[in-house]
């Protein structure tokens, strides 16, 4: 739209009215009228109405959408400048100046790639292209703009389909872009001018957009911490629980997390932007020990310290099935069968219960607390090992054992699994203690240095329980460490 009727409202309405035999405006969004329209439009009158061809004119959207946004977003785009404030706090100018560019913020690289089915924006992806110039100088003010939208999670699926780009200066930079939304996106989201203190300030020193936009730190941060020169491991923390986390896991198909907390919730989120996605499962007394996927991602089960077993469906979020009872003690492990019909549970009860359409027997015969179950692959079985230093095979349709007690562990089996056949089990148990110290700025094990601790990770309280390490500094951070029972060597 020229740039005088899209900020419009009515003058677009108009526009839209003259093409009311195929388009609507619903609010501020602009639609077909029926589906039939759309594919009137995309199949036999496609050639008419778009006479150079559709990727020619995704490429013209796209041309026009990076003009649009190089010329209108800017730093502080709604003059906030308090830094601090809130989303919540943010009230839209009446005369909009992101009004011409929210279409564009949201779609330009979908634009972009559809249009490069025939290599028409080649040049745009090279180094010093217009895509490399766009980002190197709006990179910021865009993420700006989409935190006042309330569309930030979209602008980091934005940048992860641009990582197919191969120019190795534009691809070097859409990966630090990518870690920098990823990192910072929480606070960005609350906060829009944070973009600019926060996000920039704690970024890696070597960071390519914190070098990129150094110029828009505030003058008034004079001193800067210290900070890491190259990105962790770590891509994000998802916030959101209230109280300690117990358990996480990944879905299958690996887009989304669920985790179970202290706060008696359970949470689900968006491995690709890293927000939680609503609602929050409630509906425990107590707090959540354990969650687990179904194999088809489709369901969530929880075990809780209120000694109950829920079901939950991951697409309307809600809880499905009566809560399933029959523990005595807190349940703090759940698993699927590989075909999503049944769920193990353990309990501190000492048993193991399969539940699927009905409660099957209880498997009992360990004399110590159940810490690990887990489905042969088949479904047949399941495998269960305990603090009585035993492992135990049982039948999941009768809740018999099935073989003599495996024993040989000297300690707590607290992990079992099967093999892919269905054939073996692997356990893994504490069977001997590691002796660990902090000596100055070293962890060592039993007397030999192991791993050199960086001066901001020198303590003042330390404890260590088998091959766990907390460490307290004076700052107030606390790290966690844990380290296995294998010979250290490189």
């Amino acid at each position: 739209m020229p740039d005088e009727v899209a900020g419009d409202y009515e003058a677009l309405m108009e526009v839209i009215g003259l093409c009311g035999s195929f388009l609507t405006l619903r609010g501020r969004t602009i639609s077909f009228i029926h589906q039939s329209a759309k594919d009137f439009l995309h199949g036999q009158a496609l050639g008419k109405v778009f006479p150079p061809g559709k990727e020619k004119v995704n490429y013209i959207i796209f041309s026009r959408s990076l003009e649009i946004m190089s010329r209108t977003l800017r730093r502080d785009i709604y003059s906030l400048r308090v830094p601090g404030i809130s989303i919540d706090q943010v009230k839209q100018p009446d005369s909009d100046p992101l009004a011409a560019a929210r279409y564009s913020c949201l779609y330009w690289v979908d634009h972009l790639l559809d249009s490069n089915t025939r290599g028409n924006s080649n040049d745009d992806l090279k180094d010093n292209g217009s895509v490399y110039r766009f980002l190197t100088q709006s990179y910021l003010f865009w993420l700006e703009a989409l935190s006042l939208m309330k569309s930030l999670p979209h602008g980091i699926v934005i940048v992860r389909k641009l990582e197919i780009n191969f120019a190795p200066n534009l691809h070097a930079f859409i990966h630090d872009a990518k870690r920098f939304a990823l990192y910072s996106r929480s606070v960005i989201e609350q906060t829009p001018l944070q973009s600019y203190c926060y996000a920039l300030v704690f970024a890696p020193q070597k960071s390519i957009v914190r070098t990129t936009f150094k110029k828009c730190i505030p003058p008034w941060i004079e001193k800067k911490p210290i900070v890491e020169p190259y990105w962790n491991a770590m891509l994000q923390t998802l916030e959101g629980h209230t109280s300690e986390v117990h358990s996480v896991a990944f879905s299958p198909d690996s887009k989304q997390v669920v985790s179970g907390s202290e706060d008696k919730t359970v949470q689900l989120w968006d491995t690709a932007t890293g927000q939680q996605i609503p609602p929050i499962l409630e509906g425990h007394t107590g707090g959540v020990h354990s969650v687990a996927f179904s194999p088809d991602s489709k369901h969530v089960v929880s075990g809780s310290e209120d000694s109950t077993v829920r079901l939950w469906d991951t697409a309307i979020g809600q809880q499905i099935l009566p809560t399933l009872e029959g523990h005595t003690g807190s349940v703090c492990s759940v698993a699927f069968s590989p075909d999503s019909k049944q769920v193990v549970s353990r309990s501190t009860d000492n048993t193991d219960t399969a539940i699927g359409q009905q409660l099957l027997p209880t498997l009992e015969g360990h004399t110590g607390s159940v810490c690990s179950v887990a489905f042969s692959p088949d479904g047949k079985q399941i495998v269960s090992g305990s603090t009585d230093n035993t492992v135990r095979l049982w039948d999941t349709a009768t809740g018999q054992q099935i073989q003599p007690t495996l024993e040989g562990h000297t300690s707590s089996v607290n992990s079992v699994a099967f093999s892919p056949d269905s054939k073996q089990i692997v356990s893994k148990s504490h069977n001997r203690m590691l002796h660990l110290t902090i000596s100055n700025d070293w962890v060592m094990e039993d007397g030999v240095n192991i791993l050199w601790l960086p001066f901001e990770y020198r303590t003042t309280v330390v404890a260590i329980y088998r091959g766990g390490v907390v460490l307290g500094q004076d700052s107030g951070r606390i790290s966690f460490f844990e380290f296995t029972y294998a010979p250290k060597f490189l």
